[in-house]
């Protein structure tokens, strides 16, 4: 019983592996006509030259009993330009199916519908794809090989396109830090502090704060005090005109010194004048 359940199959599978091949779809009476001359499907190389201008090809679909698939045929068909017999770059063609000469046909531009690309490749494999559900009316065959002539490979102007794919390392160099402030900000910031300077100066004229009978009595300190502010004035202006911070600290750190001891003894001194009445 075993043996003979196993026969069923084989027989079955063989039956419609024999019928598939029966309605297998097939391509005829293939034509290739550039500019009127005519080549059929299957030629090893049909030139194709500068001068030419149209391509047309024409063709049958038959199974195996030599019947022609006329209207519905196969769901899609069409006609394929590469680079390379199997894979590479395609173009793809969809011909129409001609009621009256019963068959497929198709007129492609050489200036305007194939690709620069393609006229620069010594040879371009013509193919025919039929797709439909019914696998039996499936195929891709290659029908025919153009080959572009040297003159066409050399006049085609082609640039191909950027392609994704890893691109040189980029190596970024930055601006290094300024090494002082822009002219403008180092003259705003140097008028503003002249004028600050001599606003204070006037402030204290105008206010009576000053009382120049005592200045005598004050001492050496209160000149050297000033001085001392002078000096942090001069310290900053240098800068803003492009000295670093660091040069900048030092020497107000020094400064601060003596700026510090006069002060307190300039402050002192004030302060014997205020208790005598000699303000």
């Amino acid at each position: 019983m075993f043996y003979k359940f196993e026969m069923q199959h084989i027989i079955l599978a063989m039956l419609a592996v024999m019928a598939s091949i029966a309605n297998a779809i097939s391509v005829s009476n293939g034509i290739i006509r550039i500019d009127g001359k005519k080549h059929v499907f299957g030629q090893k190389s049909i030139p194709l030259d500068i001068m030419d201008r149209n391509v047309d090809i024409s063709f049958d679909l038959q199974n195996d009993d030599s019947e022609k698939y006329g209207i519905p045929g196969p769901e899609q068909v069409s006609v394929i330009l590469a680079d390379k017999k199997e894979d590479g770059t395609q173009m793809y063609f969809y011909p129409e199916y001609s009621q009256e000469n019963g068959n497929y046909e198709l007129t492609v531009s050489l200036s305007n519908d194939i690709s620069p690309y393609f006229k620069k490749q010594t040879k371009v494999y013509v193919k025919v794809l039929v797709g439909d559900p019914d696998h039996t009316k499936n195929l891709l065959k290659i029908v025919a090989v153009l080959e572009p002539s040297s003159k066409l490979i050399e006049d085609t102007q082609f640039k191909a396109a950027d392609r994704f794919g890893p691109k040189p390392e980029i190596h970024h160099i930055f601006q290094q830090d300024a090494k002082q402030a822009p002219a403008f900000v180092s003259q705003f910031f140097i008028v503003d502090v002249v004028i600050v300077l001599l606003g204070f100066f006037g402030l204290l004229i105008v206010g009576k704060s000053v009382n120049f009978q005592n200045l005598s009595e004050v001492g050496p300190s209160a000149l050297l005090l000033l001085v001392s502010l002078a000096a942090f004035e001069f310290i900053f202006c240098f800068y803003y005109l492009g000295d670093s911070i660091f040069t900048t600290l030092s020497r107000a750190a020094i400064v601060s010194l003596f700026t510090f001891f006069f002060g307190s003894r300039t402050l002192q001194s004030l302060y014997i004048l205020r208790t005598s009445g000699k303000r």
